[in-house]
């Protein structure tokens, strides 16, 4: 268990835990341990204007600063494994989506090293769903103006002569759309999983954080 000090900064990573006591807090929210106890702590809110210290479990507190120092605490969490290292940074992928209906970030990864990535959106160049709307194809309800992530990651690594063979296509879905297999990628959107597929992928792990 952490061992904190008067002095310590905190910050909210359970919410329901910390409101046990009635703290009108919220996930995220940072303060200043006032004073410990053998189960809680006394915390100070940043922004806090009338200096209300709140009474918190420790349980629902991760330690962001020790006292005295400038540096951010060594972290508390256990490290993630590859898996789950590698669809995080898919996650982030994601966020340069440019189709409002749906965000979804690709990344191509051999021997634990990142080789291509990719995002859902128009091809370089040429206009933005979110600039110009998308063009919807009536007969199976799919934006035409759109790359699908798998796609363009596999054509970045294509473009500038990496090979994937062998590789494995890590990819994070805002609409929770996963896969676990090339064969169940294909399910999914069949032109990306024959594109995995030939490019001689072996391996796909889809999921959510």
């Amino acid at each position: 268990m952490v061992k904190f000090k008067v002095g310590d900064r905190v910050e909210i990573v359970d919410e329901v835990m910390a409101r046990r006591t009635g703290a009108e807090i919220r996930l995220g929210e940072r303060g200043k341990v006032i004073s410990v106890w053998t189960n809680y702590l006394c915390v100070l809110m940043d922004g806090d204007e009338d200096g209300t210290p709140w009474s918190i479990p420790m349980d629902g507190l991760k330690l962001i600063q020790k006292e005295g120092t400038k540096m951010p605490a060594k972290l508390t969490e256990p490290r993630p494994d590859w898996d789950t290292y590698f669809i995080r940074i898919a996650s982030e992928v994601a966020m340069r989506s440019t189709c409002p209906r749906a965000s979804v970030g690709a990344v191509i990864v051999k021997d634990n090293r990142i080789l291509s990535t990719g995002y859902n959106g128009a091809p370089a160049g040429k206009p933005h769903c979110i600039d110009e709307g998308c063009i919807i194809d009536e007969g199976d309800d799919h934006c035409q103006r759109t790359i699908h992530a798998e796609t363009n990651a596999i054509a970045q690594a294509a473009k500038y002569g990496v090979s994937i063979d062998g590789a494995t296509l890590y990819y994070w879905d805002s609409k929770g759309r996963y896969a676990s297999t090339v064969a169940e990628l294909r399910d999914h959107c069949q032109k990306c999983g024959q594109l995995a597929e030939a490019a001689g992928m072996v391996r796909v792990c889809g999921r959510g954080l």
